[in-house]
């Protein structure tokens, strides 16, 4: 009686390893690249027009929460804003309505200062809605406060 031989089948999983790496590569990437970019605090104070708060009757703060939302708090100089802050969507009428309200005031040197203040969890992105609403109602001065 003849012997059988038998031939072990040894399968090449090169293959299937290169696609599970790229999967991996493509992933972690596109993960990377769907995180919004947050605004930090490297930079310093920002001053556009030769805006100083403390010498203004009032300051109308524009608060960056995150980013779609935003609070707006008009208080005058010298005291603070804790009770009265407007919360708005970033695209909602509310910034452009209260900017058209106190245009007058923030043109005039002394009435008004316009003070910018991204919190930790806001984006560039609300960052330049804010400035495009300050350059639409009539490119407003403005201070970032960081």
């Amino acid at each position: 009686m003849k012997r059988r031989r038998y031939v072990a089948v040894r399968p090449d999983f090169t293959p299937f390893v290169n696609l599970a790496l790229l999967l991996i590569v493509f992933f972690v990437w596109h993960e990377l690249a769907r995180k919004p970019v947050v605004f930090g605090g490297v930079l310093t104070s920002v001053c556009r027009k030769g805006i100083e708060p403390d010498h203004s009757d009032y300051v109308l703060a524009i608060v960056l929460i995150n980013k779609d939302s935003l609070q707006l708090c008009h208080f005058p100089t010298g005291s603070s804003c804790r009770a009265n802050f407007v919360t708005a969507h970033r695209h909602s009428s509310t910034l452009r309505k209260a900017l058209y309200r106190y245009r007058r005031d923030a043109m005039t040197p002394g009435k008004l200062a316009i003070v910018i203040r991204p919190k930790s969890k806001s984006t560039v992105g609300s960052f330049v809605g804010v400035l495009n609403e300050l350059r639409t109602a009539g490119n407003l001065p403005y201070l970032v406060d960081l």
